[in-house]
């Protein structure tokens, strides 16, 4: 018996692809079923093609059913289901995220996810709708892009399960490659603007509207509701529509999307003819940098447009010949075999991708051995995602990333990270964003938002199930704030005297007091212990306390072993495979003096230490947590050696021998800042171009900081800069960049410099940011390590004036006399800085090279990632 033909389910219905990959897919011998387009929604792009019964081996009735039945936009029903269970080897899902949602909860086989570009974020599309857990758990799924710069914006999850394969123009454009000629012109500049009557294509259409209402500027576009705009040509026969792109002078596409293009300028590149585009487009991309036929803007678009009309045939020669590399990604001669071979190796090959997991429940997944775990739930909300890339305004979490990096490069260890679930495809990305073998880093979860299964949203437990667990999660909550208010109490009460019998009285009472108010606001508390038969419960917990406490007395105030021990604590002493924990926060995670595993902790610096008494909430609980840690901590890391020198006598007490002292290295990604880079789209409208003299701080709002110290010297230099004969024009023009939430009072001090406040910027802006920057006016009064702002302003030789701190001058010796350094808080001192920086930059740069190369010598990749395996050996 003949074995039959491998059959594919293709559930697509774009114009173009069902005359290119569909018939393709079945001239590579497979058997396909493309079901027709039965679905309401209009859309300009889909064609419904009836299947052919003579092209199908599937039973009569199971043909019929499949061929009635509305794929699109529309759940799977049971009976549909089990049909593609049965009869199909494979489903390739074309486009639209939303039909693939429902083909993976209900298809069991192997899932091919084909897309062409969108102007959005597929992964984080996927994550919202909760599609993300369904592809996580397949061994069988895989992710087809048709160009790698489409997939940028995706996180590595999705990445994961890649292959990149070209996507082809229809074949009939081979009979019109390179036909288009100077001397059969029409005069005419094409644009392309389709269905503008849709919402989206609307505003397109005014912005054409708006820039290029010129007689001779075509609108092409298939339209469904009829215009009487005589710029908008309408939809027009294909062959029609061909050679009336053989005559354009030239085709203007005014889209700047990264991920997504049209194929009209493409048909157009084919076809011979010149295509004007932004390099922020996806087909600009595709160029190299300073092409041609490539627009800073709409004016300067127009220009070229203006030139293509008139007959510039040397400028014509100059864009067709730089459009040769970029149209072949689309030629169907180039793409064929590639296509072939890919889709080959995905349908038929036995090597699939296995099942990642990259996120998982700590409770139901095992690890690999040799495994570093690293709490980071407490910390997990500061990751976001901006312009495609994950950053944190944290400096800890990027140094994290750093340290998860030099693990990643430099030993064979795995890496298991804590979130937050609702922040775990952020932690993902972010850890994940570090270079290319990023395999090992996974995240965990363990909070009650983890514990339903996206799999079987039906199954609900008993009523009487739910209540008992809400009661019970409502007591854990009460018990823990009668532990916290009664250790609090004896810590701002009872320290001095060290009464353990007055730490009991006290807590008691604090005890007593929050349990009436308790008892008072949920009204019905105690009933509802009895309906459960436990009201003993908390009386006998009360009377248990008195030997607790005692215990918790004796040990030196260790407030955080008193917090209950979380879930991932107890998972963490009982799996072998976890050889080391690193701890990244002195008291974030009190409960991590529990853990049973060698600890290494993070401690850049404690700023209780080198700040003024009392400038800090909480710093006796926290001093007590940190010192639990520290007595539990095999290794302590630490960035500088200022740090190193005063941390044994803090109240942490670090012992010498534990401290491990290294620099760090730059903590942003590298980024390319060209001399172009002022004008770049990542940046803020009112900061592109030379408007403003942008002074910079990139940092928290915190104490130490003195943000209002800078915000009044830049009012300061302005009023100088004013009464300055030479400088008076440039008082307007400056402005104070900080990357933190918005200040009224800082707003205040500053005027009448305006403030912009940018928060969660990417690395890429970070970067332009230090670009276009008078200076770096470095105002911090107290620094636990080296700043990394100084470091990356001397990489990207940005002018610096900075507080005159011990911190700084113990870290580079003499070199910092190198530097423009103020007194702390003197605010005529930074004027005066920035003042200076703005006449005389070159020779600021210049006096700085000295401690740039100081610290890339000491601080380079290198040394701390050499510095970050030495913690981890025994």
């Amino acid at each position: 018996m003949n074995k039959r033909k491998t059959r594919i389910f293709w559930l697509g219905m774009h114009k173009v692809l069902t005359k290119t990959e569909l018939p393709a897919l079945r001239q590579m011998g497979y058997e396909v079923f493309a079901p027709p387009y039965l679905s309401d929604i209009i859309d300009q792009s889909s064609v419904v093609i009836i299947p052919e019964r003579a092209l199908s081996t599937l039973p009569a009735d199971v043909f019929s059913v499949l061929s009635q039945y509305n794929f699109y936009y529309n759940s799977i029903s049971d009976n549909i289901s089990e049909i593609l269970n049965e009869y199909f080897d494979c489903i390739i899902v074309t486009i639209n995220p939303d039909w693939l949602g429902e083909i993976l909860k209900k298809y069991r086989g192997k899932v091919i996810y084909r897309t062409y570009g969108q102007p959005y974020s597929l992964s984080k599309y996927l994550e919202n709708t909760k599609v993300f857990d369904l592809i996580d758990s397949r061994d069988n799924f895989w992710f087809s892009p048709h160009l790698d710069l489409t997939s940028e914006v995706e996180d590595t999850w999705l990445r994961y399960r890649m292959k990149v394969i070209p996507y082809a123009l229809e074949n009939e454009i081979l009979d019109y490659k390179d036909t288009w000629r100077s001397d059969s012109l029409s005069g005419e500049i094409g644009l392309l603007c389709p269905r503008i009557d849709n919402a989206y294509y609307a505003d397109n259409f005014r912005h054409i509207k708006h820039y290029f209402p010129h007689q001779g500027f075509p609108i092409f576009g298939a339209q469904v509701v009829e215009t009487d705009d005589p710029q908008v040509v309408g939809t027009i026969d294909r062959t029609e529509l061909l050679k009336r792109f053989q005559r354009l002078n030239g085709f203007l596409y005014h889209y700047k999307e990264p991920t997504v293009t049209y194929l009209p300028p493409i048909e157009v590149m084919m076809i011979g003819g010149p295509v004007i585009h932004f390099p922020t487009s996806l087909i600009g991309r595709l160029f190299e940098k300073g092409a041609p036929g490539a627009a800073r803007d709409e004016a300067h678009a127009l220009e070229i447009a203006k030139r293509l009309q008139k007959g510039d045939w040397g400028l014509m020669r100059e864009m067709v010949a730089s459009q040769i590399e970029p149209r072949r990604h689309y030629d169907p001669l180039y793409v064929r075999p590639k296509f072939e071979a890919g889709f080959r190796e995905m349908i038929d090959g036995t090597q699939d991708r296995p099942a990642p997991k990259f996120i998982a429940d700590i409770r139901t997944t095992r690890f690999a051995q040799d495994t570093i775990f690293i709490p980071f739930h407490r910390l997990s909300f500061t990751v976001n995602r901006v312009d495609g890339h994950y950053t944190s305004g944290e400096g800890i979490v990027r140094v994290l990333r750093l340290v998860v990096k030099a693990l990643i490069e430099g030993t064979n260890y795995n890496i298991v990270i804590s979130s937050k679930l609702a922040h775990a495809t952020n932690v993902l990305g972010f850890f994940h964003d570090i270079g290319s073998d990023n395999s090992r880093v996974r995240v965990i979860y363990f909070d009650e938002q983890g514990q339903s299964n996206p799999l079987d949203t039906t199954i609900r437990r008993s009523e009487q199930a739910t209540f008992r667990s809400k009661l019970y999660r409502r007591w854990r909550k009460i018990r823990k704030d009668l532990i916290e208010r009664g250790v609090y109490a004896y810590i701002r009460y009872g320290m001095k005297d060290r009464s353990n019998g007055g730490f009991i009285s006290v807590a008691m009472h604090e005890c007593v007091l929050l349990l009436n108010k308790v008892i008072n606001k949920t009204g019905g508390f105690a009933r509802s212990f009895l309906r459960m038969s436990d009201v003993r419960r908390p009386l006998r917990w009360l009377n248990n306390r008195k030997e607790y406490y005692t215990q918790i007395a004796k040990s030196d105030y260790r407030y955080s072993i008193l917090y209950r021990e979380d879930d991932y604590v107890r998972f963490v002493n009982e799996r072998d495979e976890f050889r080391h924990v690193f701890i990244p926060h002195y008291y974030f995670f009190p409960e991590a003096v529990k853990i049973k595993k060698r600890i290494v902790m993070y401690l850049p610096d404690h700023m209780p230490s080198i700040m003024p008494a009392g400038s800090f909430e909480d710093e006796i609980i926290n001093n007590a947590i940190g010192r639990a840690l520290v007595a539990r901590a095999a290794a302590v890391m630490t960035n500088s050696y200022y740090s190193a020198a005063y941390l044994p006598r803090s109240p942490l007490k670090v012992p010498s021998q534990s401290i491990h002292a290294f620099p760090l290295p730059k903590l942003n990604r590298d980024e390319s800042i060209g001399a172009e880079s002022k004008n770049a789209l990542d940046l803020p409208a009112d900061l592109q171009g030379d408007h403003y003299k942008v002074v910079f701080y990139p940092t928290q709002n915190r104490p130490n900081k003195q943000l209002k110290v800078l915000a009044a010297a830049m009012s300061l230099s302005a009023s100088q800069i004013r009464a300055h004969q030479k400088l008076g024009s440039l008082y307007s023009d400056l402005a104070l960049v900080l990357t933190c939430a918005s200040d009224p009072e800082i707003v205040k001090l500053a005027h009448p410099v305006p403030v912009f406040f940018l928060t969660g910027v990417s690395d890429s802006t970070l970067a332009n940011l230090y670009k276009i920057a008078v200076c770096l006016c470095f105002t911090s009064v107290a620094e636990g390590n080296f700043p990394t702002q100084l470091t990356e302003a001397l990489n990207y030789r940005v002018p610096i004036v900075a507080t005159r701190m011990p911190l700084i001058e113990t870290e580079i010796g003499e070199a910092a006399e190198s530097l423009i350094l103020c007194n702390p808080g003197d605010i005529s001192a930074f004027a005066a800085g920035i003042i200076h920086c703005l006449g005389n930059r070159p020779s600021v740069i210049a006096n700085q090279e000295k401690v740039r190369a100081l610290i890339e010598q000491r601080g380079g990749w290198t040394s701390f990632k050499d510095g970050v395996i030495g913690l981890f050996q025994q």
